[in-house]
């Protein structure tokens, strides 16, 4: 694990699936009163790769400057390198969470602006004050968006900017360290995780390639630490259902053996993922028979699609049938 005394930088930001851009209806929620008045923020553009790099940004509280002394760097010095800059912003249903993260990232002190990003909102020119090498940042998917930072006294505050002082807060730091570098998500004792669900691998191919899907999707809820339970038998519409908090997602669970998505949902399946399309989630598990590759779907409102946290859409071709006979 990197050591507890490593520069870690809390950033808070306004809420998006993506951040490559105000496009395919991903809007940006949240975020303070600029992005309330003008519909957009300058961290819309937060993890859009640009020639092996990303560009962040975060809005400082009272001036346009980040403290960098604060984490070691010298009062003249213009940014700080060998960051660990944490991406937070406020999920809709339940609080403030990590989204990503940067490490090894180029923290500075004022804004940066560069003509060759070519990155602009209507009229205004998006520049930066954070940026890392592409492969050293992650954008959580969305239901992976599951470590809370705690905000108030002692911890992250009204300012976007927590500077996480090597002083306190020693424990939180090393659970923060161990999810990002050791991928260890903290489990929470006051929930139950139901582990009661299990698959014996039929010879059949078909019968190995549902139960490696059913086993892929419900590992990945439960390490996030959602309770996972089944209801394949209770023909409510989805395989499994994944709960934590207030949050509850209905999950439907396909298995294929190629690498491309082509999948058929039952009348039933597609009316609940209309009906419950906030919450339903089709989960595809591709390759099953070799190495698995699992994509989680789930709804766009603004532009009434659904899609992966890579952008990828799912196209639907309604099927209209009919049962014909004699009398």
């Amino acid at each position: 694990m990197e050591s507890v005394n490593k520069r870690i930088i809390f950033l808070n930001v306004g809420w998006m699936k993506s951040y490559q851009g105000i496009i395919n209806g991903d809007i940006i929620q949240g975020g303070g009163s600029y992005v309330h008045e003008n519909k957009f923020g300058h961290e819309v553009y937060n993890f859009l790769p640009y020639d092996g790099f990303v560009y962040g940004f975060v809005q400082p509280p009272r001036s346009s400057k980040i403290h960098i002394e604060r984490l070691g760097a010298d009062p003249k010095d213009d940014s700080i390198d060998n960051v660990l800059a944490i991406w937070v912003a406020t999920k809709p249903t339940s609080g403030n969470v990590i989204v990503g993260w940067y490490k090894d990232a180029t923290l500075y002190k004022e804004y940066q602006y560069s003509d060759e990003l070519n990155r602009n909102f209507k009229d205004e020119k998006i520049g930066y004050n954070v940026k890392a090498k592409e492969e050293d940042s992650k954008l959580l998917a969305l239901d992976e968006r599951v470590f809370h930072i705690k905000r108030g006294k002692g911890w992250m505050g009204q300012s976007n900017i927590w500077y996480a002082s090597q002083e306190s807060n020693e424990d939180f730091r090393n659970e923060v360290l161990n999810y990002i570098y050791e991928n260890i998500i903290p489990k929470k004792n006051d929930k139950k995780r139901n582990h009661s669900i299990s698959r014996q691998v039929d010879t059949y191919q078909r019968q190995k390639i549902e139960v490696t899907a059913i086993n892929h999707t419900i590992k990945y809820y439960e390490k996030y630490g959602y309770t996972v339970e089944s209801k394949e038998k209770d023909n409510v519409g989805w395989d499994l259902e994944a709960v934590m908090d207030n949050i509850k997602l209905k999950i439907e669970v396909k298995g294929l053996s190629q690498e491309n998505v082509a999948i058929e949902l039952t009348p039933n399946e597609y009316e609940k993922m209309k009906e419950f399309k906030e919450d339903y989630r089709i989960s595809v598990v591709t390759n099953a028979l070799k190495k698995p590759i699992l994509r989680i779907f789930s709804y766009n409102d603004e532009n009434g699609i659904w899609q992966d946290i890579e952008g990828n859409k799912l196209e639907i071709d309604e099927k209209v049938s009919a049962k014909c006979y004699v009398n």
